[in-house]
């Protein structure tokens, strides 16, 4: 009699644990392309020290916007290289992956736009 209970609680307890780490594994974040051109995006896994392979790589049109979910745990974040016509632009001081990659934080959002004369393109962070 008791035991049926405690096998649904238990069941229960264990599909709910589920479902809030489905939610916190999947950080994400969104690019937005203002140029006339192309941005390819890659993705590196969120616990990635090296970032040796990219996990997805991504084409953006011109004057498109897109969000991207990224590997981890939910605690780490996603690590992306943005590309125009096969030039890396808007790399990231924080030395990522032993690498210039840009560490975004979950729901944070790039757009990219045309520059001036000293910096061709342009990254703004939010």
């Amino acid at each position: 009699m008791i035991t049926k209970p405690l096998i649904s609680l238990a069941l229960a307890a264990v599909v709910g644990l589920f479902l809030a780490l489905g939610a916190a594994a999947s950080p994400g974040f969104t690019v937005k392309n203002t140029l006339k051109s192309d941005v390819d995006v890659y993705i590196f896994y969120g616990e990635e020290a090296y970032c040796g392979a990219h996990e997805k790589h991504e084409r953006i049109r011109a004057g498109k916007t897109r969000t991207y979910g990224c590997s981890g745990d939910g605690e780490t974040k996603c690590k992306i290289a943005l590309f125009v016509d096969g030039n890396e632009i808007c790399q990231s001081a924080h030395n990522a992956c032993s690498k210039s990659m840009i560490v975004m934080k979950n729901r944070a959002r790039v757009i990219v736009r045309q520059g001036n004369k000293k910096e061709k393109f342009l990254c703004q962070f939010r």
